[in-house]
């Protein structure tokens, strides 16, 4: 299997035809492409690193069987290169502790605005691994870290049988300044030990890690970064489909 360079932020080109692709994908019932990048958004943002085996089921909506998404095993291997990399472009990013800028678009589907699906697709990444978002919903001051996903992504969601987020004008672009801002807080509230927090929350200051921040901050960036090898070899099922 040829190299395949995985540190490269997508070209708008690119993400325009991954957006058609998934559009398109699992006869139209796929994620959309920004309903893509908030799934991925959340999933970095959690203290555990999950799967592309577990992970790509949720994009193409619990389907396991992936014959018929993709026409060739090359289409396969693009798939998962791009999204890898767009994942990648993600996870550096808050690592670096850079803005975020999510992928949101002046398009509405079926009278759902992008910020909706964005933050839809956050929350369905949260639901991955629930429990372990539990300490930053139980607090009660990290907690509005969340109020611009949850405002976005309303009660229900845009789900079937609901009816689509009413965003009054002019919020939206308040809630998604609040959103550039509070992710990247998310990711390094994520971060922190519980017991550290618990620790600082009873005695009024935290002891210092005997570990280096650096050398921690590295170990993550490896965890949280994904390559083609392990993720071909866990999704061995999607990239030997060719037809």
């Amino acid at each position: 299997m040829r190299q395949i360079r995985l540190d490269r932020p997508l070209k708008n080109s690119e993400i325009e035809k991954l957006g058609d692709f998934l559009f398109a994908a699992n006869n139209g019932s796929a994620m959309t492409i920004d309903e893509l990048d908030g799934f991925f958004c959340a999933l970095i943002c959690g203290p555990e690193l999950v799967p592309p085996s577990e992970y790509l089921p949720a994009i193409f909506r619990g389907r396991q069987d992936y014959g018929g998404v993709f026409e060739s095993s090359k289409q396969a291997e693009w798939f998962l290169s791009v999204t890898m990399r767009l994942w990648n472009t993600i996870a550096a990013t808050l690592l670096a502790g850079e803005p975020y800028k999510a992928l949101i678009f002046d398009n509405d589907v079926d009278g759902v605005s992008s910020a909706t699906r964005w933050a839809v697709g956050f929350e369905e990444g949260m639901s991955v691994r629930a429990d372990s978002w539990k300490p930053l919903i139980d607090d009660s001051d990290a907690s509005a870290l969340l109020m611009p996903v949850l405002t976005l992504a309303g009660e229900d969601g845009p789900v079937p049988g609901t009816v689509p987020v009413q965003i009054p004008a002019g919020m939206e672009e308040v809630l998604l300044f609040g959103l550039m801002a509070s992710i990247p807080a998310i990711y390094a509230y994520m971060r922190t030990d519980p017991k550290r927090r618990r620790t600082k929350t009873r005695k009024g200051a935290a002891k210092k890690s005997s570990k280096s921040p650096s050398a921690s901050a590295a170990k993550r960036s490896r965890q949280r970064t994904l390559t083609f090898a392990g993720a071909a070899a866990s999704a061995s099922k999607l990239i030997s489909h060719d037809q």
